[in-house]
């Protein structure tokens, strides 16, 4: 696994759009998508069509490795919270209802799935 700890300031990913990231290092090709946290929310919002695109193009040999990264969206930048492959995640989504909004169905990431681990303090 990639250690995406950083991903907000490598330079070595290229943004796409609000929330998609590629980056190609060492010849392996990556996406990342991002589960953003607002402090208006308690949970992390995941896009379906995101998550589903970036598993694709893992499937289609276009990534070896396919991530979502869970962000708190903090002013102008985003603080890194946690990280889990794509493919995991999506296995333990099984039973989340999807959700609809502006930017179409979206997954609300509940405590129980064990991402992200919490940022409360205790």
């Amino acid at each position: 696994m990639f250690d995406l700890h950083n991903l907000f300031e490598d330079h070595r990913f290229e943004r796409f759009g609000n929330r998609k990231f590629f980056g190609e290092i060492e010849s392996h090709k990556i996406g990342v998508v991002l589960a953003t946290k607002d402090d208006r929310y308690g949970n992390c919002a995941l896009n379906k069509k995101e998550l589903d695109g970036v598993r694709l193009a893992k499937r289609e040999g276009k990534l070896q490795e396919a991530y979502v990264v869970a962000a708190k969206k903090n002013g102008g930048g985003m603080t890194f919270l946690g990280q889990i492959d794509a493919d995991e995640l999506e296995s333990k989504l099984v039973n989340v209802k999807t959700k609809s909004g502006a930017f179409g169905e979206f997954f609300v990431l509940p405590p129980e799935l064990g991402f992200p681990v919490s940022d409360d303090p205790f």
